[in-house]
């Protein structure tokens, strides 16, 4: 026993090959056994392999010594492979005999117990189980637990809060956009804080309300801080921003008070500059509103004799020609009065009389109230009565003028380059030859 040979006839036992570590051997062995897992051969010339003790294992076959089980789990004798505890949840294995099935024990206070193999695991801070409980949870609102492994929590000192899961007290304070509304007694609750109110801010701690500065505003509750008015807007009150009014701005934020625009200069609703003419004024000469800012009499002229400039932001183009007269181009500030009112509605402001213009030439009337100048009827040349009707009202587009005349009274010629207006033949004659 404890060797092996492939061979027969043999003449002495040394002739046979000793049995290797984790195999067996038995008499008459041609081929040495290996050990099955749970099994071992410690050294040489085995005659059977041995079963693991309890307590250790070994999950290889052809293995010569055993394994020991880990802790929190168990082996039996002729154990292949560790096993784990069966402990229900909130139970623990007393797993110091790791040689069979563990007996399972209630979860001890201060203590957590998954079940099974686990050992139990101590409650951290701001938590406690009572014994077989299993779980730890957090402290209640008012109550805290500074150290591990407790099983219960502290009631909250008078002076101080706890919040669920604390694990120290602390110091009465408020949290931000709230404060105590009893401002002689120490905070016991949370539920002591109130809201801060619209219009305030509460820093929290101990802090009070305090109303928003001037250009601040708190437009809702709970608020911790104050938001500035952007520029542009105004704080008209401690809850709400408005724009600024016509003919003021403001270039900043954070303003209580929106600034009027320098003479003679006007602005829009919600403006960050002045950058247009107050009424009386009309624009001219620049669109920059940095450059209209910084030289307003520069750019802002009085209105003209019988303009209309009376709505703010009036420019050269957009001058108001009143009924009654008529303006020869957008770009001229020079406004000539009718002969008949009647054929001259007037432009109502907007930016070129275009239809005084044409019902003045079309009416036949060529000149100013008094200019000297004659007055030429239906019949002159260059008008074409065709235009308008009996009561001067349009028939036809065009400026009113005859073929090859243009202008508002029709003493422009169309070919300028080859012709010129001749006032005693009234009308266009070729250009002499050079």
């Amino acid at each position: 026993a404890g060797t092996h040979s492939r061979r027969s006839s043999l003449a002495a036992a040394s002739e046979c090959t000793d049995c290797p570590a984790g195999h067996a051997c038995t008499t008459g062995s041609v081929e040495p056994v290996p050990c099955r897992a749970g099994s071992v051969a410690f050294g040489l010339r085995n005659e059977k392999c041995k079963l693991c003790a309890a307590g250790s294992y070994q999950d290889q076959p052809a293995s010569e010594t055993c394994t020991r089980c880990q802790a929190g789990r168990f082996c039996p004798e002729g154990a292949s492979r560790e096993l784990d505890a069966t402990c229900a949840p909130g139970t623990y294995a007393d797993m110091t005999d790791t040689s069979g099935e563990p007996d399972c024990f209630a979860c001890p206070a201060g203590s957590s117990c998954a079940g099974g193999g686990a050992a139990p695991a101590e409650c951290a801070p701001g938590t406690a189980a009572q014994r077989g409980k299993g779980v730890c949870t957090p402290c209640d609102v008012g109550t805290y637990q500074p150290s591990s492994g407790a099983a219960s929590c502290l009631a909250c000192s008078p002076g101080f809060f706890c919040p669920e899961g604390s694990s120290a007290q602390l110091p009465a304070s408020c949290p931000a956009g709230t404060y105590n509304t009893n401002i002689s007694a120490t905070l016991e609750s949370l539920n002591d804080c109130a809201g801060c109110v619209p219009g305030s801010y509460c820093a929290g701690g101990a802090a009070q309300p305090a109303e928003c500065a001037p250009g601040s505003i708190a437009s809702s509750a709970n608020m911790s801080a104050c938001e500035l008015c952007p520029a542009g807007r105004y704080a008209a009150s401690r809850t709400a921003c408005e724009e600024c009014g016509e003919g003021t701005y403001s270039v900043s934020k954070g303003l209580s008070q929106c600034i009027p625009c320098p003479h003679p200069l006007s602005a829009e609703r919600g403006s960050v500059t002045c950058a247009v003419c107050k009424a009386d004024y009309y624009l001219l000469g620049s669109e920059d509103p940095v450059d209209i800012f910084a030289f307003p009499t520069k750019h802002c002229k009085l209105c003209p004799p019988h303009a209309d400039c009376s709505a703010p932001g009036t420019t050269l183009e957009t001058l108001g020609v009143p009924p009654g007269f008529w303006r020869a181009s957008k770009l001229t500030t020079e406004l000539h009065k009718c002969v008949a009112s009647a054929h001259c509605s007037g432009s109502g402001g907007t930016a070129v009389a275009e239809r005084s213009r044409r019902l003045l030439a079309a009416s036949g009337a060529s000149g100013d109230l008094g200019s000297g100048e004659e007055e030429h009827g239906s019949g002159d040349p260059l008008f074409d009565g065709s235009w308008a009707n009996a009561e001067g009202v349009e028939t036809r587009h065009g400026d009113g003028c005859n073929a090859s005349h243009t202008g508002p009274r029709c003493e422009w010629c169309i070919m300028s380059e080859l012709q010129y207006f001749d006032h005693m033949q009234r009308g266009c004659v070729d250009c002499p030859a050079a």
